[in-house]
C-alpha cells in the first residue's frame, strides 16, 4: 500500500513541474512578438513603434511624425547592420571576434545615448520622465529574467 500511495505523489509531482508556468507564457509569448517584429520591414516597424509610443505618452501628431521618423532612421541602420554581417560559407553568421563584439556594443550604446537626446527635444518634460520610467521598469523586468535563467543553470 506505501508504494502505490509513493508512486502516486511521484505521479502527481512530476505532471505538476512538466506543465510551464506563467512566466514561461509569458516569455513564449514576448519571444512571438519579438520573431512578428524582426519580420516587418523599417516602415512597419517604425509605424507600430510610434503608435505604442502614442498611446503611452498621449504624444500630438507633430510629435508621433517627428518620432517615427527618428524610429525609422533607427530601424533603416540596424536593417543595414543586420544585412552586412558576415556569413560563413554554408550561410550562418559568422560569430564576431571580442574586439568586434566591444565595439558593436560602443557603437549601441552611442546609438542609444543620440537616440535619447533627440527624444529629450521632442518630448515634453512630463513625456520625457514618463519613457525613462517605463525603460527603466522594463530594464528591471529584463535583468530579473536573466538572473533567474543565471539561477536555474546553476541548479
Amino acid at each position: 500500500m506505501k508504494k502505490i500511495v509513493i508512486m502516486a505523489i511521484a505521479l502527481i509531482s512530476l505532471n505538476a513541474m512538466a506543465q510551464p508556468n506563467d512566466s514561461q507564457r509569458q516569455r513564449g509569448n514576448h519571444q512571438k512578438q519579438d520573431r512578428a517584429m524582426m519580420n516587418m520591414s523599417p516602415e512597419e516597424m517604425a509605424t507600430v513603434k510610434s503608435k505604442k509610443m502614442t498611446l503611452h505618452l498621449d504624444l500630438t501628431e507633430k510629435q508621433q511624425s517627428e518620432v517615427k521618423a527618428l524610429i525609422l532612421k533607427q530601424a533603416e541602420k540596424r536593417q543595414k547592420q543586420m544585412d552586412n554581417r558576415p556569413k560563413n560559407e554554408d550561410g550562418t553568421f559568422k560569430k564576431p571576434t571580442k574586439e568586434e563584439l566591444v565595439s558593436m556594443r560602443n557603437q549601441k550604446l552611442d546609438e542609444q545615448i543620440e537616440m535619447k537626446k533627440s527624444l529629450k527635444s521632442i518630448l515634453t518634460k512630463e513625456q520625457y520622465e514618463q519613457f525613462n520610467k517605463e525603460i527603466g521598469q522594463r530594464d528591471g523586468k529584463r535583468r530579473n529574467k536573466q538572473r533567474q535563467h543565471r539561477d536555474q543553470r546553476r541548479n
